[in-house]
């Protein structure tokens, strides 16, 4: 799941997750890295589907790789999202981003 997920960074493209089982999201990925406390994480930027906090769709949304049930890469391209920062410290041990 990991090498999809930075492919889809790479080429910049829309993908479906369904994360914990709860719903499907449309994403896109910026970034994929270790965060402090060690775990992979996924900083996407989240367009529509099942969310928590629907009222803050569309929004940046981080997930762990490790609860991610399934992802889809889509045929759509994305254009980086509002906010995003390749040179934020969380991604000092970045895999990939763009």
């Amino acid at each position: 799941m990991q090498s999809q997920i930075v492919a889809a960074i790479r080429s910049m493209r829309k993908m479906e997750i369904n994360y914990k089982g709860e719903g499907n999201r449309l994403v896109c990925p910026h970034a994929l890295y270790v965060s402090s406390k060690g775990n992979i994480l996924v900083d996407t930027y989240q367009l529509g589907g099942y969310s928590s906090h629907s009222e803050d769709v569309p929004g940046w949304r981080p997930f762990n790789l490790d609860k991610i049930s399934s992802l889809a890469i889509l045929a759509e391209s994305f254009d980086i999202a509002p906010g995003y920062n390749s040179l934020s410290d969380r991604y000092i041990n970045s895999i990939a981003k763009i």
